[in-house]
């Protein structure tokens, strides 16, 4: 008999939605049958990581709980270039409120949290960087602050977008020598800096916005246009990172992301299966990003089930390669093994369907091979990539 636990709490930041409730997987009666089935059709494309612009939303980072010293959750250090390791912790510093004062009488700056950069290996090729890993983002706005707080050969600091790795990224930053640049590393080459001369001084908290729509790119810092939309086509999406240069320490606060969320190509087949089939009440699909990572929930009809673990039940139908059913009077869950091109398995697709008085176990399990066709179809038709 299948068994599973059900409810799962949506992942820290995400937009609350208002999905039909989801029910416990396999927490049914003990009337559930398992039976064999044929062999699916293949996919042609992968789950996973190729993406599509979806809703707008946004993204305010909080630091308050992160205690001094320490690392937000979700964020890495990396390294482009020369030298030893970068040094990145939470700091407390005065830094303007975001919040507008209460009175003519308040402090312009209060003490708050920032992300600061604090190495000072002096190596002229050495970019430390804060990658922002759990998101990649496509389309997006940021705005962020920052002060040039030391540094005896380089004062800078900026924001690395659409990151690939320490190797391939775009980057805005500005340097206490007076520019703000634009500039792409490429299999870790670095560009020609695109750029105006602009007085950026330290001991200042400075306010710098990069947008990024389709291939072109424009900047502003301090409420002021230095950048005009430039055109590049190297990089479509990628992770988000702070930016600096050698020695500089530099602090970093107050950063905002308004973005087109991104769907995966296993996000719009089973968004575009459940517009189709009115008998589909829910589906989640089950994959993993790498061959040794962890089977989670990629895709899901209900926000509160997406990135959720894989359930027991949907780990037998994987191991077994056989689908599995279970059965109430108002619905039936299908689970059924999700294949690669060459036939081998992939994940799984779990779908809650409508039932009707008389119907056999057959005929459940006949009734989501036209839902399963159609999701392994329409996926196939992305450029999907193993996750």
């Amino acid at each position: 008999m299948l068994r599973g636990r059900g409810a799962h709490k949506a992942p820290a930041g995400a937009r609350a939605a208002r999905p039909r409730p989801a029910r416990a997987l396999f927490a049914l009666p003990p009337r559930v049958a398992c039976a064999p089935m044929r062999r699916l059709p293949c996919l042609s494309g992968l789950l996973g990581l190729a993406v599509f612009a979806a809703r707008g939303d946004v993204l305010e980072f909080d630091f308050g709980l992160t205690r001094e010293g320490e690392l937000p959750s979700g964020w890495k250090p990396a390294l482009t270039g020369v030298g030893p390791p970068p040094r990145w912790e939470l700091k407390l510093v005065d830094a303007p409120s975001a919040l507008p004062a209460f009175s003519a009488d308040a402090p312009p700056l209060t003490r708050q949290p920032a992300l600061a950069q604090l190495s000072t290996d002096p190596a002229d090729e050495r970019f430390p960087l804060l990658v922002y890993e759990p998101q990649e983002f496509g389309d997006f706005a940021c705005t962020l602050k920052f002060q040039l707080a030391g540094g005896a050969v380089e004062r800078m600091a900026g924001l690395a977008f659409r990151y690939q790795n320490p190797s391939n990224y775009y980057v805005v930053r500005a340097s206490g020598r007076g520019n703000v640049r634009f500039y792409k590393f490429v299999d870790g080459q670095r560009s020609a800096p695109l750029g105006p001369e602009v007085p950026v001084p330290a001991g200042r908290w400075h306010e710098l916005q990069v947008e990024a729509r389709g291939n072109e790119v424009r900047a502003r810092f301090n409420g002021q246009d230095v950048l005009p939309w430039l055109g590049d086509t190297s990089f479509t999406r990628g992770r988000l990172a702070l930016f600096t240069k050698s020695d500089a320490v530099s602090w970093f606060t107050d950063l905002k992301v308004d973005y087109e969320a991104l769907e995966s190509p296993a996000a719009v087949a089973l968004r575009e299966a459940l517009e189709k089939f009115p008998r589909l009440r829910g589906a989640v699909v089950i994959g993993r990003r790498a061959a040794d990572a962890p089977w989670i929930a990629v895709a899901a009809s209900a926000t509160n089930e997406l990135g959720r673990a894989a359930l027991p039940g949907e780990l037998d139908v994987i191991r077994a390669e056989q689908p599995a059913l279970a059965r109430t009077r108002e619905e039936s869950v299908v689970v059924y093994p999700v294949r690669d091109r060459n036939g081998e398995v992939m994940g799984a697709l779990r779908l809650r369907m409508t039932t009707f008085r008389g119907q056999t176990d057959d005929n459940a399990l006949n009734r989501g091979l036209p839902i399963l066709d159609f999701f392994q179809r329409r996926l196939g038709r992305t450029d999907g990539t193993t996750p």
